[in-house]
């Protein structure tokens, strides 16, 4: 069965000061994200798979570049894959 991620328990898109992330609601640790991290974050609700989210969020990027753009789907895809590692690295996804 393929590993379906989920944001982790009490955490929340957040501001500190200028930089963005995610806080923890209980002790109000605070992980500076930047924007791909959080947008990532925001796909993993438990139903899709790895490769779901990944393919999803290159949907959302080919949406917002301009159509010359080229993007080489499967390292974009590894790199969506290796930025759900570190997340699940920090305890951000489960």
């Amino acid at each position: 069965m393929s590993f379906k991620p989920k944001k982790a328990k009490g955490l929340v898109p957040a501001r500190n000061e200028e930089d963005l992330g995610l806080a923890n609601e209980e002790d109000k640790k605070f992980y500076k994200l930047d924007m791909t991290f959080i947008n990532i974050w925001n796909l993993c609700d438990g139903t899709k798979t790895e490769d779901d989210i990944a393919k999803e969020f290159l949907n959302i990027v080919k949406q917002n570049v301009k159509k010359d753009f080229k993007i080489k789907e499967k390292e974009f895809i590894e790199d969506v894959k290796n930025i759900l590692n570190r997340l699940r690295k920090f305890g951000l996804i489960e």
